[in-house]
C-alpha cells in the first residue's frame, strides 16, 4: 500500500465516487495520514452522522441508509486492543481487522450508550452484507507501536 497524502487521498475519494453508477461496488479506503478507515457502500448522496469520537455515519439524504461510515483514531483503537491480550487474536489476523471483533473490543470495559452500540452494530452488518467486514489496513498497523502488532505482522 502506498501512502497518500491528504489531497491525493480526497482526488482518490472523488474518482471513486464520480464513476458511473452501474460500475461501483463498495469499497473501504483506508487512510493512513487520516488515521482513518472510510467504508463506501452507495455512491448516493449522503450527509454525515457523528455518533462519537470513533464513528460517523455516512446516510443517504432521501432514505437515511447507510451509504458508507468512516472509524477515525484506528491507530489508537488497535493499540489499546492489542492491551487487551485475549481480543488481540480475535481482532487482528494476518493483517486484516475483523470489524465486529474491533469494536466488541472498543467497547469492553467502556461505558457505551445504548444507542452507539445499536449504530456500531448496524454497521458491522452493512459492512458484513457488503464484504467489507474484514479489512487490510497494514500500513497503519504498522504504525501502531505495540510489538504484538508488529509480530503479527512479521515486521
Amino acid at each position: 500500500m502506498t501512502v497518500m497524502t491528504d489531497a491525493e487521498y480526497v482526488d482518490a475519494v472523488h474518482e471513486l465516487m464520480t464513476q458511473p453508477q452501474g460500475e461501483f461496488s463498495p469499497f473501504a479506503l483506508p487512510n493512513e495520514d487520516g488515521d482513518c478507515i472510510e467504508f463506501f457502500v452507495s455512491q448516493k448522496d449522503y450527509y454525515a452522522k457523528r455518533i462519537d469520537n470513533y464513528l460517523t455515519l455516512y446516510l443517504e439524504e432521501e432514505t437515511d441508509e447507510v451509504a458508507g461510515f468512516v472509524i477515525k483514531n484506528i491507530s489508537r483503537i488497535l493499540n489499546r486492543v492489542v492491551n487487551q491480550q485475549v481480543a488481540h487474536s480475535f481482532v487482528i489476523r494476518d493483517g486484516e481487522v475483523c470489524l465486529r471483533a474491533l469494536f466488541t473490543a472498543m467497547f469492553t470495559g467502556n461505558e457505551q450508550t445504548l444507542h452507539c452500540v445499536r449504530e456500531y452494530e448496524r454497521v458491522a452488518d452493512v459492512a458484513r452484507e457488503n464484504h467489507l467486514d474484514t479489512v487490510r489496513i497494514p500500513s497503519i498497523l504498522e504504525k501502531t507501536h505495540a510489538p504484538k502488532v508488529r509480530e503479527s505482522l512479521g515486521v
